[in-house]
């Protein structure tokens, strides 16, 4: 990852592995794999099942989909999940118990 690019109260960390031609100066970890389509060529949507494969670094928070975050951002703002699956913020999803007590499919890449 790119550093973090630090503004008035946010932090947002570019994504680097990605070739993308976008109007935005960077794409944050949430618009990979999102079912959203940033780059002009399509490639943010590209392998996105990689990322159930993926390790994360210490210093790395690992979602439930595999998606690392920097660990700052695990359980930072309840409101705002950094992780595609929002498992980084699990307070906030009033269905997180459920899924942590019954692994269901409904419960596999996206908590209820």
């Amino acid at each position: 990852m790119k550093p973090s690019i630090a503004g008035k109260g946010f932090k947002v960390t570019c994504y680097e592995h990605l070739n993308c031609k976008t109007s935005s100066l960077c794409l944050d970890w949430r618009e990979i794999c999102d079912r959203k389509i940033d780059c002009f060529d399509g490639s943010d949507e590209f392998n996105c099942w990689e990322l159930e494969m993926n390790e994360c670094a210490e210093n790395e928070y690992r979602c439930h989909n595999g998606q690392c975050i920097p660990i700052e951002f695990y359980h930072d703002v309840r409101t705002e999940p950094d992780c595609l699956d929002g498992t980084d913020e699990p307070a906030y999803l009033p269905s997180y118990k459920y899924c942590a007590m019954h692994p269901e499919f409904r419960c596999e890449e996206r908590t209820c």
